[in-house]
């Protein structure tokens, strides 16, 4: 039986289930054409990523910062 690899997907979520061609920008150009610049979400390791990586840094300093105190 042969074993399926863990390969990290190289399209975005929108892309990968509607099985389109992903150019893998952010946005990447077909969640632009059908307008869902908002929903255009990358995935590595399980975890879903925005095209804003800020806020979750903002999210773990508030985070430790409580828990420090």
């Amino acid at each position: 039986r042969k074993r399926r690899r863990n390969i990290a997907t190289q399209s975005c979520l929108n892309c990968h289930t509607s099985k389109h061609e992903c150019d893998g920008k952010q946005p990447c150009q077909c969640c632009v054409l059908l307008g869902l610049v908002g929903l255009c979400i990358y995935e590595t390791d399980g975890l879903a990523l925005t095209d804003d990586p800020t806020i979750d840094e903002l999210t773990t300093r508030e985070r430790i910062a409580e828990l420090e105190s």
